[in-house]
């Protein structure tokens, strides 16, 4: 009689519960935002979703903002969606939700028949001290923070902000309703020279195998590292903050007659615009039958760490500048999405109408 194995269904029904609970989570499926009504949009609840909801229900990855999370989109499906988070007893509840358009971007018609068809409600704003033409449209009774950036005579949207209606009137303070004027960037260390100062001086052999270096080459070498200069972009200055670190390790045979060494340097020095960090590496081996002795191969190992260092210092030094006008209108705009985001109180005020046909732009 053949033998019954009556394990079987027992093992296929673990290896299907395992495939279940490996099965991907689904990707987030946007909705017309003019049902955005102030409450929620897509089922992403204001003042009420949380952080556990979202990880139960969608692919996530890691947010474009401070505590926040992404809700994973296509691939070219040209929108990047991010639920930003506040904390609320133990949980960490929605606040806000930040529509970033990485394709076509919809248009200010498109913003006006979806939250304000009649043309009473959207608010241009203003900010004073801008570099590029860009302003923030807000419709307060849809909760609904437009960022908009001027392309030719019109205005491109590359980020909305969904937030609750009472979060708007925080964007009254640091914005203004006349329209500035565009101000021209004046760079104040563009005469600066771009020389990075250090005032500490690290040296660390580490282990016994790095005893066979004379004391002399050791002596030597912190007044070596004091005229460091990379190209003239590196100098010692007494009480500086930055640094300069050099660290030696070893090996030997057992005879002690080779071994190696290898060096590592970091670099961190405070330049015209900020710190500048870089580090370097490099080897050698050494052996006392052929003319190469300790001493000599960690010389050529240390000037090879200092040379690749050094390079990258005064590559990384000149590169040196301001941020761009994108860097420093984004860091005005995430300023302004962290008022946004403020703990707030939704108040419902209903579902808002607008078109919901097929349109090329994400969410319109």
């Amino acid at each position: 009689m053949k033998p019954v194995f009556r394990f079987a269904p027992i093992f296929l029904t673990a290896v299907m519960a395992s495939a279940s609970m490996a099965a991907p989570r689904p990707m987030f499926t946007p909705a017309q935002l003019a049902t955005c009504d102030g409450t929620g949009w897509a089922g992403l609840m204001l003042g009420q979703t949380s952080f556990k909801d979202i990880r139960a229900r969608y692919d996530t990855g890691d947010g474009a903002f401070e505590r926040s999370t992404q809700l994973t989109q296509p691939k070219n499906s040209g929108l990047r969606v991010d639920c930003l988070w506040n904390k609320v007893g133990q949980d960490e509840v929605l606040s806000a939700v930040a529509l970033r358009y990485t394709g076509v971007t919809p248009s200010s018609d498109q913003l006006q028949q979806a939250f304000d068809p009649e043309g009473n409600q959207g608010e241009a704003l203003y900010y004073s001290g801008r570099y590029e033409d860009w302003r923030v449209v807000r419709f307060p009774q849809r909760g609904v923070t437009a960022f908009q950036l001027r392309q030719g005579e019109n205005y491109s949207t590359p980020l909305l902000v969904l937030s609750p209606p009472n979060s708007l009137a925080s964007l009254s303070q640091p914005l203004v309703h006349e329209e500035t004027p565009v101000e021209e960037r004046i760079d104040p260390m563009a005469n600066e020279p771009k020389i990075g100062q250090f005032g500490e001086i690290i040296i660390d052999f580490v282990g016994k195998e790095t005893d066979v270096i004379p004391p002399y080459v050791r002596s030597d070498l912190r007044d070596d590292l004091r005229d460091a200069n990379a190209g003239g972009t590196l100098r010692w200055s007494r009480g500086a903050a930055g640094y300069y670190r050099l660290r030696v390790t070893g090996t030997d045979s057992k005879k002690k007659d080779n071994g190696s060494f290898s060096v590592t340097t970091e670099i961190q020095a405070q330049g015209p615009y900020g710190p500048v960090s870089v580090t370097g590496s490099g080897t050698d081996r050494w052996k006392n039958d052929d003319g190469h002795p300790p001493s000599y191969a960690f010389d050529r190992a240390m000037k090879e760490a200092r040379r690749d260092a050094e390079l990258k210092f005064e590559n990384a030094m000149l590169a040196s500048g301001p941020p761009t006008l994108e860097a420093v209108r984004e860091g005005h705009w995430r300023d302004l999405v962290t008022l946004l985001r403020s703990p707030q109180v939704a108040a419902p005020v209903g579902v808002g109408t607008g078109p919901t046909g097929p349109v090329q732009v994400p969410g319109f």
